[in-house]
């Protein structure tokens, strides 16, 4: 039963998305991180590194309203954030994702900032 729960609460998280929801950071200056939610429960997040973008992938989890990403990879070291390897993201609505970590990224995103989904 739980499981059926947890499967319903993720299909109507994706209603209308197709494989994948993509969100995209509003707060941050310049190059704005991005997020891409796969169905098969892996992900790509893209972040500011100030001088590029940086690539973060793995699988992610649901724990009510938390979403916790859980790093298998990524293509950076030496900036902030480098050695994190679970990130945190409060699920406002299913169109906004609040980031709680409690260390910021390179130069994007930071804590509390709100991620949208993006729109086709």
């Amino acid at each position: 039963m739980r499981y059926f729960i947890i499967v319903l609460v993720l299909a109507a998280f994706f209603i209308g998305c197709g494989d994948s929801k993509h969100f995209i950071a509003n707060g941050t200056q310049g190059y704005k991180p991005n997020l891409t939610l796969h169905k098969n429960k892996t992900f790509v997040f893209k972040v500011n590194l100030c001088q590029g973008i940086g690539t973060i992938k793995g699988n992610y989890t649901k724990k009510g309203k938390k979403l916790i990403l859980h790093v298998k990879e990524r293509d950076f070291s030496g900036f902030s954030g480098d050695k994190i390897q679970n990130f945190i993201l409060y699920i406002v609505d299913n169109k906004k994702l609040k980031f709680m970590d409690n260390a910021d990224v390179g130069c994007g995103p930071r804590k509390g900032e709100i991620f949208t989904v993006k729109q086709k």
